[in-house]
């Protein structure tokens, strides 16, 4: 298909170059308005004449979606996403607890993104031996992140 290509793109330029000395050359007058037209046409079905000789398949540039998902750079980015969104998740919990001088026992987050793409949030629960207001900073959290943590109390599980 290259060849094809590099062919078409010589025939093009030599269609081209033929069209302007042909130009160059032709003489002023009412023929000048007729050759211009002829010179125009042939370089018009140079230009066309691609269409007709190159063997084009879309199914030659279509990407196999699955060999996308299947793949192991696929695989290694959606890791490397999961671990950045769980860190980002932690640092706004952890900067909302600071804020409100809360010590947590402890921050469970998984992440998983699918094949197709989506984002499943499996476990987001924050663990504390005791907390005076477990809605109050709920609502905190999901304010900052858009998620509503599971708020576990010592006595709880």
């Amino acid at each position: 298909m290259i060849e094809q290509i590099r062919e078409w793109v010589f025939a093009v330029c030599a269609a081209a170059a033929i069209g302007g000395l042909i130009n160059i050359i032709m003489p002023e007058g009412g023929l000048s308005k007729t050759l211009k037209s002829v010179i125009s046409v042939f370089f018009l079905c140079t230009v066309i004449s691609a269409f007709t000789k190159i063997d084009f398949d879309i199914a030659d540039f279509k990407i196999n979606e699955n060999k996308i998902y299947e793949s192991k750079e696929f695989e290694e980015i959606n890791s490397v996403s999961e671990e950045y969104l769980e860190e980002e998740l932690y640092k706004s919990v952890t900067e909302i607890l600071e804020a409100e001088e809360i010590s947590a026992k402890d921050i469970l987050i998984k992440i998983n993104i699918s094949e197709n793409g989506s984002i499943d949030i499996n476990k987001f629960a924050i663990a504390f031996e005791q907390l005076e207001d477990p809605f109050k900073l709920e609502e905190k959290i999901y304010n900052k992140t858009g998620i509503k943590p599971n708020i576990i109390l010592s006595g709880e599980s």
